[in-house]
């Protein structure tokens, strides 16, 4: 597979990601964290339950 030579600096996956989001996704990427040691998180399944849908799968 050979690469094609194109002036795009950043990969185009990628171009909807801003640097100046940086600081925001390091934040939420921290409390995230911080949520999961502390035990404040639910399972998906939980949480659709407490939005009123259910799974039809039983699980």
């Amino acid at each position: 597979m050979t690469r094609r030579d194109n002036n795009d600096t950043i990969p185009p996956t990628l171009a909807r990601i801003t640097i100046s989001n940086e600081f925001e996704i390091l934040n939420k990427l921290r409390e995230s964290q911080e949520d999961k040691q502390n035990g404040r998180t639910v399972s998906s399944k939980v949480a659709w339950s407490k939005l009123g849908f259910s799974s039809k799968y039983g699980k």
